[in-house]
């Protein structure tokens, strides 16, 4: 089948979603990997006349990529940067405050995270600054699975830097198991502080992972942070991350955590020490995420726990001890 070559102007992964989720067609790329404006559907009949069902196909996709490049056309009428203040009336968290208070505290910390690894910390903040601001646009709304490639596109049509739209993009990374981690340096900078506020953020609040139960995701982006440390090379100490994380939430997130004694009561908050025993417990959670991972790698738990009673602050560190300990 065939569209109308004019809506190849929309993003490829728009496009692709659309006729692979929402349609179950197959869509055609060219020799260099390029989308073309020919498609494949299947039909489970023997027709007498297929060409009238490549129209009906065809009639069926029209209108479908229609609403894609009227999402994309009217998203590029307002610049991304302006949907930062809408953020601050969307919650993110109860106690934790809106999406953009988390967009604050995630700059924050990519800023000294920047710093201390080489990265031009104007960058990072100004990534850290528009990372959720796709979330308000059309498109998205549309297809929540374009998270962040969404951001990427409407960066780079607003003139943003290309290590800054790149980042809007990979500090998702790694999206799902066995996938990389983002590539850019300024992507994995946004990728780190972002994972930070959201462990630190969670496990304050008294949400963190029980059995099978993770609605936020944090053993996946437990996961994610220990490998973007590891295998982006960036040396850093993870307790004083995690501590510097802790000391960027409010109080009020701090104390919701704390368990209600028999009285249905909970007791004073004490910040410095609730801060310190969530920075052990984050700590821990951290590193049991790493066990599976190298595992899968076929190194021994024996090895690994070898390592980890020396509890290094540093992930990179504990790698090429481990890899030590495995090769002596």
């Amino acid at each position: 089948c065939t569209f109308d070559a004019a809506f190849l102007a929309v993003p490829t992964e728009a496009l692709v979603m659309t006729m692979e989720t929402n349609q179950k067609f197959v869509p055609v790329f060219d020799a260099h990997g390029k989308l073309t404006e020919h498609f494949i559907g299947v039909a489970n009949i023997e027709s007498k006349d297929p060409a009238e069902i490549r129209k009906g196909y065809e009639r069926v996709i029209r209108p479908r990529f229609a609403d894609a490049k009227f999402f994309w056309d009217e998203d590029l009428k307002t610049p991304l940067a302006t949907q930062q203040d809408a953020l601050k009336n969307v919650t993110y968290q109860q106690s934790l405050g809106s999406v953009w208070d988390k967009s604050v505290r995630v700059a924050e910390l990519a800023r000294v995270i920047a710093n201390r690894v080489g990265v031009d910390a104007g960058l990072a903040t100004r990534a850290a600054a528009l990372s959720k601001c796709d979330l308000l646009t059309r498109m998205v709304g549309e297809f929540p699975e374009l998270q962040g490639v969404m951001g990427r596109y409407y960066a780079t049509a607003n003139g943003e830097n290309a290590d800054v739209a790149q980042a809007l993009d990979e500090f998702y990374a790694p999206r799902f198991a066995g996938a990389g981690i983002a590539q850019g340096k300024v992507a994995q900078v946004l990728a780190v502080a972002e994972r930070l506020d959201t462990l630190a953020g969670i496990f304050a609040v008294g949400l963190k992972p029980s059995g099978n139960k993770d609605p936020f995701a944090l053993r996946r982006a437990a996961l994610g942070l220990a490998r973007t440390l590891i295998e982006g090379g960036l040396a850093l100490d993870l307790n004083a991350l995690l501590m510097e994380a802790l000391q960027l939430l409010p109080e009020s997130a701090l104390a919701a955590g704390l368990p209600k004694g028999k009285d249905g009561k909970s007791p004073a908050l004490d910040a410095g020490a609730r801060r310190d025993a969530l920075a052990t417990e984050l700590y821990d959670f951290v590193l049991d995420r790493l066990r599976g991972y190298y595992a899968d790698q076929g190194i021994s738990g024996e090895a690994f726990e070898a390592v980890r009673a020396l509890s290094p602050a540093d992930l990179t560190d504990f790698d090429r001890r481990l890899r030590a300990v495995v090769e002596f």
